[in-house]
């Protein structure tokens, strides 16, 4: 699992950098759902569930991180730099970083 979490390390940092090929995206996904299922066996063995889950929260958060990242967030940014009427709700940097109206 430590390769594992150096690869999908090193497939994130390549996502955000340059994007991803399918390829790459499904070996990703792959990986985390590898992880996901390693805590559930985890947890579906540990004899005191609720004390598992209290001494891995940073685990449970960290599997669950991936699933809360939005893939419609490049597309709105998009949508807003190409929109003059989302464009002018931006803030600009020119102004001291004060909201235009």
């Amino acid at each position: 699992m430590l390769v594992l979490s150096f690869v999908w390390l090193a497939l994130l940092v390549m996502e955000l950098v340059w994007g991803l090929n399918r390829a790459l995206w499904l070996l990703g996904q792959a990986i985390w759902i590898a992880f996901i299922a390693e805590f559930a066996v985890a947890l579906a063995l540990a004899p005191d569930k609720l004390r598992y889950v209290r001494r891995n929260c940073l685990q449970a958060l960290a599997l669950a991180a991936p699933a809360l990242r939005s893939p419609a967030l490049p597309e709105c940014t998009h949508w807003s730099a190409t929109h003059p009427a989302a464009a002018s709700t931006a803030i600009s940097p020119r102004y001291g970083g004060r909201r235009w109206s």
